[in-house]
């Protein structure tokens, strides 16, 4: 099964919720963070600002400490040549991470996911305006289907692709909820597995009382 630990997680905690951690204040007290909102948010997604602030040694500590409760995914947002991608796949794996996104349209990923690495998250449509990853989508879709990947990123805002993706079968991740736009739940309802909510929460002055509030509506929108 796909994300088959993401999906024990948010069974468990009834939960669709993917935390990213990208602000400095944030990533300062990350381990305070991660333990106030543990109960309820299933994912930690960390990127660039993260290996710049933390550094990867500590960001295996982060992982290691709490490898258990939350699937952690590496937002490296992945295009190179397929050694390098695979290479870097198979150091983040070392890291510790359970999934990594990588850019669909440069090709070479059947080189690329090889190995024991990340499970693949592709980015089909970024939560800005992304014209030209949009006028491919259903290209890049079937190109994924092709080379087994499994999980989409998928804006927000961008309900009818969302509900593309997810007709054909991919479990979808959706950035773009608070800041950029997309209200709580909102990429849900359009067909989206997961939301991802980063400033939203990390900036806010209570993060656990948005959190709470993101994941009531989302219960509210899938009954649960």
């Amino acid at each position: 099964m796909a994300f088959e630990k993401l999906w024990r997680l948010s069974n468990e905690k009834k939960s669709r919720l993917i935390l990213a951690v990208d602000e400095d204040r944030a990533l300062e007290n990350i381990e305070d963070l991660l333990k106030e909102v543990g109960s309820l948010v299933v994912g930690v997604k960390l990127g660039f600002p993260a290996a710049f602030n933390l550094g990867f040694s500590r960001i295996k500590d982060v992982i290691s400490d709490r490898r258990d409760e939350f699937y952690f995914l590496a937002d490296f947002k992945l295009a190179d040549i397929p050694y390098i991608v695979n290479l870097t796949l198979l150091k983040l794996k070392d890291i510790g991470f359970d999934g990594a996104t990588v850019h669909i349209f440069q090709r070479g990923l059947e080189e690329a996911l090889v190995g024991n690495v990340p499970e693949a998250i592709g980015i089909a449509a970024m939560s800005h305006n992304s014209p030209l990853l949009d006028r491919e989508f259903i290209d890049s879709l079937n190109y994924a289907k092709k080379v087994g990947i499994r999980g989409l990123v998928v804006g927000a805002l961008k309900e009818d692709l969302i509900a593309e993706g997810k007709r054909r079968g991919f479990t979808i991740f959706s950035p773009g909820i608070g800041v950029q736009g997309g209200k709580f739940a909102q990429a849900i309802k359009a067909g989206a597995d997961f939301e991802i909510v980063g400033r939203a929460i990390t900036k806010a002055e209570d993060p656990r009382e948005v959190v709470e509030n993101v994941v009531k509506a989302q219960r509210e929108a899938l009954k649960i």
